[in-house]
């Protein structure tokens, strides 16, 4: 049912690291996860820790001063920058999701997508501007297609959490996710953990029914730990981007969207003329709907 939704735009998608998995960089090798990108630039540095010592920021920052901006872009676009996808991700892509939202630096979605043209936004895109575009593909670490050496120090985030937290929850888009995960009727995770985001576990807890509509597409050997974590923001599915992509085509193969379909309204419910008239409607009530939409 959940992918019915989204088959008819009424879902939206949010991709962690685990989405890209199968995919292969220009470098020819697999797309590095955090941990996996830290140990490339320990490499890099000569630093003989390989394993015990994950803290991201600290190493790109010496890689920077050793190297100096250009070759640390160089070092990630040789291994961000997508040279090959999977089907999967094709068929999770071509879907009418309302909005997605990825802490990816990659752009594998809008590479593999050639139903719809994918927009790759970040933080520092106008929302004004950009709200309209369902085709919109919000990156919140920044993307590394558009990666300058300016943008290494405000939008492009080499951390180990999946992004500064006050710089979504103070940005624009932060109120447009919260609006947006209130509005659909299904939320799908794809390879997103939660360890570090505090400010999405808040936006899914803060309202009232948000954590049923959410679905964390994980693999079959998530640990336990993870799983039970997951499990009380929303229902874990172990199948993987691929077992995910196998569902939504049998579902596209079966389901037939109903003749003369429209979608909902988002900013309206349906009155009832049982429900009381606790108080008489004052002035600050029609300023608030008109001004407030509420």
């Amino acid at each position: 049912e959940a992918i019915e939704y989204a088959i008819t735009g009424n879902a939206l998608l949010f991709c962690g690291s685990g989405f890209s998995v199968g995919a292969v960089g220009i470098n020819e090798k697999g797309l590095p996860t955090g941990n996996g990108l830290c140990n490339i630039l320990k490499t890099r540095l000569n630093v003989e820790e390989i394993e015990s010592d994950d803290d991201i920021e600290y190493y790109a920052t010496k890689f920077r001063k050793q190297f100096g901006d250009n070759e640390l872009i160089r070092l990630l676009k040789s291994n961000f920058m997508v040279g090959k996808y999977k089907e999967y991700h094709k068929t999770v892509s071509n879907i009418d999701w309302r909005r997605i939202y990825t802490t990816n630096y990659d752009e594998i979605i809008e590479m593999s997508c050639d139903k719809y043209k994918r927009i790759t936004a970040t933080l520092s895109s106008d929302p004004r501007k950009n709200t309209t575009h369902k085709e919109l593909v919000v990156h919140l670490n920044g993307s590394i297609g558009n990666l300058t050496p300016e943008k290494l120090d405000n939008e492009f985030k080499l951390t180990m959490s999946s992004y500064s937290s006050t710089e979504f929850i103070e940005s624009d888009w932060y109120e447009i996710f919260k609006n947006d995960i209130e509005s659909v009727k299904a939320i799908f995770f794809v390879g997103f953990s939660l360890k570090y985001d505090l400010d999405i576990r808040r936006a899914i807890t803060s309202r009232k029914g948000i954590r049923d509509k959410c679905f964390f597409i994980e693999s079959n050997n998530i640990s336990a730990k993870n799983e039970d974590i997951l499990s009380n923001f929303g229902k874990v599915i172990k199948i993987g981007v691929s077992g995910f992509a196998d569902k939504i085509s049998e579902v596209e193969h079966s389901y037939v969207i109903p003749e003369g379909y429209k979608e909902p309204l988002y900013a309206f419910y349906e009155f009832s003329k049982d429900e009381p008239q606790y108080r008489r409607v004052q002035d600050k009530d029609i300023t608030n709907l008109l001004f407030r939409g509420e």
